[in-house]
């Protein structure tokens, strides 16, 4: 199998020293404090390099608002920037280490992190008001859980939250009844490659369902499927991370993931081959795209019955595909020995072409309709046998 490359993924680059860990929307005047808190994963010479800027509103991102001055920051050190210095100590019972407007934020704002002006880190989607969503954290705060990693793509299942109006009527963390989890997010070094511990391949009718688990990934950006039909050759991507947002990996975490994936571009009663490649968005960490051939899984999918049971003796199929261009594929099952005639006519009536008449065995059968000449539109499959015809519509593409 050749490898694939994927241009665009050499230049990006994750600087994974510093993460977003916790927002919080305070209660206390003016709605104070209002911020995050990052974690220092290693150690930086100069903190100049990152900032922070808010997405308000679900307006998409303001780029970056805030510069961090030229210091040095260690790692497992906590950074918290507020909005203003007024109320921060009173809730807290610390200063903030930095203040900014830029953290003038409502609980349904995002945020993002960034290095050398590159979004590195995010909490919440950049284009969506966060009012009503899982992630709103309105008087109230949300939290990274730990061993999360650096990602641009936001997953709401990586945080945890107080709840809207959780904090209302509380007048400091220490005593309020869901305080800010402040200084407990933990990293242990993740510089494993992806670790994929199963892929299988579940044929349905008309589909195959793809499943695959990860137990650790590193700047993963997510996932190629490739599809053929022999195992050795001929295999092209069908679904790409890029364009399918359940092939999209986690970055760095340490702790499994489930995926799936459901092929229904598939031919009924014909053997597929698929191949899986996660893509890194770090090439210090190895290849940018890894195919995991070792793990190569077969399926091949059913077919449809459209028929609600045995009409004296046989029964068909659902035609694959269908809309279809250039040719589609239609299936029927026979109870015994019989005459049996498969013909093709339009919507006038008319004969288009036979695909079969004469004596037939029991047993399943299938036939290829690839037309020539003819127009698109409406056309009937119909099967006729002991006076009894069962007819299915067909729709040809140009």
């Amino acid at each position: 199998m050749k490898n694939m490359t994927v241009l665009m993924i050499l230049t990006v680059s994750f600087a994974q020293n510093l993460i977003i860990t916790g927002a919080y929307d305070g209660p206390l005047s003016g709605g104070t404090p209002k911020g995050v808190e990052l974690y220092v994963i290693s150690n930086i010479s100069d903190l100049s390099v990152y900032g922070l800027g808010s997405a308000n509103n679900g307006g998409g991102s303001d780029e970056q608002e805030f510069t961090f001055p030229s210091v040095a920051a260690t790692a497992g050190d906590f950074l918290y920037i507020a909005s203003s210095s007024a109320n921060f100590n009173n809730w807290f019972g610390f200063d903030a280490d930095y203040t900014t407007g830029a953290m003038a934020i409502n609980g349904d704002d995002a945020i993002e992190l960034y290095h050398n002006n590159s979004s590195v880190d995010v909490f919440g989607d950049i284009n969506t008001d966060g009012n009503g969503e899982s992630w709103e954290y309105m008087d109230g705060w949300a939290y990274s859980k730990s061993n999360r990693g650096t990602s641009t793509i936001f997953n709401d299942a990586h945080w945890t939250y107080s709840g809207p109006n959780a904090l209302d009527g509380e007048t400091s963390n220490s005593g309020a009844s869901t305080p800010f989890p402040s200084g407990t997010f933990t990293y242990t070094d993740g510089s494993l490659p992806v670790e994929l511990t199963l892929f299988i391949a579940v044929p349905q009718k008309g589909s195959v369902k793809l499943s695959w688990a990860t137990e650790s990934e590193i700047d993963n950006l997510g996932f190629l499927i490739d599809r053929s039909l022999e195992p050795s050759s001929g295999f092209t991507t069908i679904a790409d991370y890029r364009f399918v947002p359940e092939l999209q990996g986690q970055g760095s975490v340490t702790y499994r993931t489930d995926y799936y994936y459901t092929d229904r571009e598939v031919v009924p009663g014909t053997k597929y081959y698929y191949v899986l490649s996660d893509v890194t968005g770090n090439p210090e960490h190895g290849e940018p795209v890894t195919r995991h051939t070792d793990k190569m899984v077969s399926a091949t999918p059913k077919w449809q019955d459209i028929s609600s049971a045995l009409i004296n003796g046989f029964k068909t199929f659902k035609a694959y595909p269908n809309p279809f261009n250039p040719k589609t594929v239609i299936a029927y099952e026979l109870e015994d020995v019989r005459e049996l005639s498969v013909s093709i006519v339009d919507v006038h009536g008319r004969q288009v072409t036979e695909l079969y008449s004469g004596l037939q065995a029991p047993g399943f059968h299938k036939f290829t309709w690839q037309p020539k000449d003819i127009s698109a539109g409406i056309y009937f499959c119909h099967l006729t046998s002991g006076g009894n015809t069962i007819t299915r519509k067909l729709v040809l593409l140009k």
